[in-house]
């Protein structure tokens, strides 16, 4: 699960744990302005915010994560 946040945050979520342990996989920081955007699939996230900066984050399997921006 992919969630973003007015604080410009967007979140990667793993549902399938107990819900004692930690689900939030990771958290990434690429914008300074509320997230008006996002998409998602297996291999990368998109998120886009309303200060018109645009970020990309590629989940790559068994090589952990990755993330790029461009403004």
């Amino acid at each position: 699960l992919v969630t973003a946040c007015a604080s410009g945050g967007v979140a990667l979520w793993r549902l399938d744990e107990e819900e004692s342990s930690g689900r939030r996989v990771t958290r990434f920081e690429g914008h300074r302005a509320p997230v008006v955007c996002l998409d998602a699939d297996a291999e990368k996230i998109v998120s886009g915010a309303r200060d018109g900066t645009v970020s990309a984050a590629w989940l790559v399997v068994g090589r952990g994560l990755g993330q790029g921006s461009d403004t």
